[in-house]
């Protein structure tokens, strides 16, 4: 589909031609998971903290069910959408409550959703790698915010929780 040095052009992607040509090679070379793979990473490097390469990115990983290059990924887009918050950097050691109330009245609800969409996924992404309380803390977290049910933490946290049947 695209050659080494061809250019696929995105309009609705913000990422310079160069690292959407390295992610066009990712999906051509999907079978190949070396290639893809160093594809990948190279549009990682290529792009340093783009959010729209970021997230195919962490979509590459977690459909390749690399949990742990996944995590990385969603680490890098929390931080992200912290900084867009304006909480500090070591928010997660914080009391929550004073955080959340933020977060709920945010008035970017762009930063909001992202910092909701990545955390719960890293929730997500800690339960499959066996990391269960990480999980449900993560995911006990982003359910208290979301009553519509729109970012999976809560069905998350319910599977997490539940008592298993005799």
């Amino acid at each position: 589909m695209f050659a080494e040095n061809e250019s696929p052009i995105y309009t609705w992607y913000d990422a310079p031609d160069e690292t959407q040509r390295l992610l066009g090679l990712a999906v051509e070379h999907w079978q190949d998971d070396e290639r893809s793979r160093l594809y990948i990473e190279r549009a990682l490097v290529s792009a340093e903290n783009n959010l729209d390469v970021l997230v195919s990115a962490y979509r590459y990983f977690f459909y390749k069910a690399d949990a742990n290059a996944a995590l990385v990924v969603a680490d890098r887009v929390i931080a992200l959408a912290v900084s867009g918050l304006g909480w500090p950097e070591d928010w997660a050691q914080q009391d929550w409550e004073p955080l959340s109330r933020q977060l709920s009245n945010s008035n970017n609800e762009t930063q909001s959703r992202l910092f909701l969409s990545a955390y719960s996924g890293k929730g997500l992404l800690l339960a499959k790698l066996g990391r269960l309380a990480e999980a449900q803390k993560i995911s006990q977290r982003v359910a208290a915010l979301d009553p519509r049910r729109e970012f999976g933490a809560t069905t998350l946290f319910e599977v997490l929780t539940e008592i298993p049947a005799d």
